[in-house]
């Protein structure tokens, strides 16, 4: 994929939405290409995170894992970005990412973005606006994945007694 392409794609995110072509151009020059192929993991539950990624090609499942129960979280393909908060602040994973298709990620470093932020400081207030907005919609499509966790207790307690 060519620089173009790659601009392209993060211009489509919401996160990236308020971003000039100068700063999206920054963003994916900085970044790093990765290519992983069908069984990886992307990253681990638990694990340190400083990166987001954005599928260029490929497929991504995420697992949430509770009580030694693993339940799928999401599928994420071509133009999808993972770990987006994880570009803004330190944390941790909330679930384990693992490729299902070949594929190509961009790994978008904590530090890439900083950079962006600090050289334009008016982008720091509507990145952060952005990235609320995300991580409160990817909490609502995580509830039916709540229900399942409970009900999943509930029957190994029932199952106990």
């Amino acid at each position: 994929m060519t620089l173009d392409q790659d601009i392209e794609l993060l211009a489509r995110q919401p996160v990236f939405v308020d971003f000039s072509l100068e700063q999206l151009r920054l963003i994916a020059f900085g970044s790093q290409k990765h290519r992983y192929n069908k069984g990886s993991e992307l990253f681990r539950d638990g694990q340190s995170a400083d990166c987001g990624y954005l599928i260029i090609h490929g497929e991504i499942q995420v697992f949430l894992t509770k009580n030694n129960s693993s339940s799928l979280a999401g599928i994420f393909a071509r133009g999808d970005l993972l770990g987006e908060l994880a570009m803004l602040t330190a944390n941790r994973r909330a679930g384990t990412a693992v490729v299902t298709a070949d594929c190509e990620v961009l790994r978008i470093t904590r530090a890439i973005v900083r950079r962006i932020l600090e050289e334009y400081p008016e982008l720091a207030a509507l990145l952060h606006d952005r990235i609320s907005s995300s991580v409160s919609s990817f909490s609502n499509r995580l509830e039916p994945v709540r229900k399942r966790f409970e009900a999943i207790d509930a029957s190994d307690k029932n199952n106990a007694s």
